[in-house]
This record gives structure tokens, C-alpha cells and sequence, in this order.
């Protein structure tokens, strides 16, 4: 399965392919995504987990907005249909190394 993120209002949003042999299924437990990054110049990086709820997104207003404001973009030339969100019910995460500042803790923001 191909899977393409973004995080808008909170969530994880996700894009994936989906089987055209079986109709996709609802998460009936908690699923759990880890972002990582890691700068091999400074030497630091951080690990994040994130936990909950993964209901799929139907509604064609909110898809729009999540265009709007940062949407996942397919990685290679695949098309993602199905829209899922990551509805954090658990979060946590640490840094690793030193030498962390108030700028490199900063998140960081795509501009359109």
C-alpha cells in the first residue's frame, strides 16, 4: 500500500490506494504512525508517535479544505484516492542529540 501525508487541525491526514478487488474497511482499533527526521549536519533529530482513531474522510468540503491548506501529495505516479484521518488520542516523542534552540524547535511550514 502506497501512503502519502500531511498534518492539518491536529490530524494526520492520509492519502492511499485503494484495492479496486475489496471495499476499503473501516480501523476497528487504534492504528499508530512514527514521524522521524534526522540532520546528519547538526547531528540531532527527534521522533514522534502518534496514536488513535483512523475514520475515513467522506465529506467533499472537508477534502477541499485540506487541499486548501496542505494536502498530500502522491509519492511516484500512482493515484491516491481514499482520504483517512489520524485522530491523535496519543501523542508522544523526544528529541535526540544536543544543541537545540527555540528556531530549531520551530515546526516547520509548507507555503503555497
Amino acid at each position: 500500500m502506497l501512503v502519502s501525508y500531511s498534518v492539518v487541525n491536529e490530524s494526520d491526514i492520509f492519502r492511499r490506494t485503494v484495492r479496486r478487488r475489496r471495499r476499503p474497511r473501516r480501523a476497528r482499533f487504534p492504528l499508530a504512525f512514527e514521524f522521524d527526521h534526522v540532520d546528519d549536519a547538526g547531528h540531532m533529530g527527534w521522533s514522534v508517535l502518534a496514536g488513535g482513531p483512523v475514520p475515513r474522510i467522506a465529506d467533499a468540503q472537508e477534502r477541499e479544505l485540506i487541499k486548501r491548506i496542505w494536502e498530500p501529495r502522491p509519492v511516484g505516479r500512482r493515484f491516491l484516492r481514499l482520504y483517512v484521518r489520524l485522530e491523535w488520542t496519543e501523542l508522544t516523542g523526544r528529541r535526540l542529540g544536543g544543541g537545540w534552540t527555540r528556531e530549531s524547535e520551530l515546526p516547520v511550514r509548507r507555503h503555497l
